[in-house]
């Protein structure tokens, strides 16, 4: 879109640099409104197709007014928004995977266990995952991953090696 938008201001300042030369008796009046014209059906254009967006099944969309969240509720479809107002931001509403390297515990009787795991996760509330990650989701795997260890860390911590 800003490659159009500078298009127009190029096409634009052109324009103007026509009208100004010094040959003005050879300016066609016809040719300077039309062109005038088509700088107005390109920007008509731009500004249309910048206020449309689409939401796919297997994402969730936040729409912001100037920053604020207002609107986290679209359904898959065709759906409008403000140009230069409102921005839209989507995160995967898929069954996602955090894989980590192997962790070292400790087991109640001081043994070291060497521990692989994956957790699977997934956006359940899409305001509450923006508001606590700003939409990282590389924040949210290292956040979360931090608390599957420490849980783990604190399970494995009460177990000896039998039970485990």
């Amino acid at each position: 879109m800003e490659r159009f938008i500078g298009l127009i201001g190029i096409a634009m300042i052109l324009g103007i640099a026509f009208l100004a030369s010094n040959n003005r008796k050879a300016i066609n009046l016809r040719l300077v409104i039309s062109g005038i014209l088509l700088q107005l059906v390109i920007a008509v254009l731009v500004l249309l197709g910048s206020s449309i967006f689409t939401v796919r099944e297997d994402q969730y969309a936040v729409l912001f007014r100037l920053g604020e969240i207002q609107r986290t509720d679209f359904a898959p479809g065709l759906h409008f928004k403000m140009p230069l107002v409102n921005n839209v931001i989507k995160f995967d509403r898929r069954i996602l995977s955090l894989d980590t390297q192997p962790e070292r515990f400790l087991t109640s009787e001081k043994k070291d266990v060497l521990v692989d795991f994956v957790v699977k996760w997934r956006i359940d509330n899409v305001k509450d995952f923006y508001t606590a990650t700003r939409g990282d989701e590389l924040r949210a795997q290292q956040s979360l991953g931090q608390i599957v260890k420490d849980r783990m860390r604190d399970e494995f911590n009460k177990r000896t090696l039998q039970q485990v």
